[in-house]
């Protein structure tokens, strides 16, 4: 019965470790692609990255974006780092229009 706890509590040590807050200086470069990623939308506005980015699932980071001018909008940037904190790739996925959901 206590190996099989033990077995079960080291199964889950490494998943925690992998999905640990970013530093400062990764949190930055996060924040800049996740920026860039939603300055190549056809959106008009001045993107701003918004809080601090958050480990969605191992290896990945998601970014929250703010457009602000003639459109408006809040953007979710999913941006996936190796483990020297390189960018390999962004996903953006427009969470609020407010010009859409205003009723």
């Amino acid at each position: 019965m206590i190996a099989i706890v033990l077995a079960a509590s080291l199964s889950v040590a490494p998943l925690s470790v992998s999905l640990a807050a970013p530093t400062g200086a990764c949190a930055a470069v996060v924040n800049e692609a996740a920026q860039k990623a939603v300055a190549k939308t056809p959106w008009i506005g001045q993107a701003t990255p918004v809080g601090a980015p958050f480990a969605t699932s191992p290896g990945v980071l998601r970014a929250s974006v703010s457009l602000f001018g003639p459109q408006s909008a809040i953007f979710s940037v999913d941006v996936a780092i190796d483990g020297a904190c390189h960018v390999l790739s962004t996903s953006v996925q427009l969470e609020s229009n407010p010009w859409r959901d205003y009723r």
